[in-house]
């Protein structure tokens, strides 16, 4: 990291060049734990060879999601909503399952990001699969 460079502008350019790489694999047709580890290594690839460096330090924190086993295995703290979306998609087989496991761990930001990470894996008919009544009470509290 350079002298005065903040850390909160790598995390998200990591966070979204991962994000690219694995939905670019979900939309392939790889399946989610090959989608994950291809989308992590290729990410990685790129930001040690294009960038010079520059991202080393932050890629750290990444790199354990190629071992996408391992990384289901451990439940994540919530505090990184892209991590949390991850765990979620490979923890889960539904868009439902998924996304309220992310809403229950992470937040919305962690729903928002497997929400549309699993709409690629499981295709735009799962997305409707939410139970209504649970939109259906969302909607009368608003």
């Amino acid at each position: 990291m350079r002298d005065g460079e903040n850390p909160r502008g790598i995390r998200p350019d990591v966070a979204c060049g991962l994000y690219v790489c694995i939905a670019c694999g979900l939309l392939a047709g790889q399946g989610t734990e090959r989608a994950v580890r291809q989308g992590v290594l290729s990410a990685m690839r790129y930001y040690l060879e294009c960038e010079g460096g520059r991202f080393q330090r932050e890629l750290c924190r990444w790199i354990g999601m190629a071992d996408t086993q391992t990384f289901a295995g451990r439940a994540p703290d919530g505090t990184d909503a892209f991590r949390t979306a991850v765990h979620c998609l490979l923890c889960t087989q539904t868009y439902p399952a998924c996304v309220q496991r992310a809403a229950r761990l992470g937040g919305r930001p962690a729903a928002a990001a497997a929400g549309s990470l699993a709409g690629i894996a499981y295709g735009e008919a799962a997305m409707f699969t939410l139970d209504s009544n649970v939109v259906h009470h969302k909607k009368m509290q608003i």
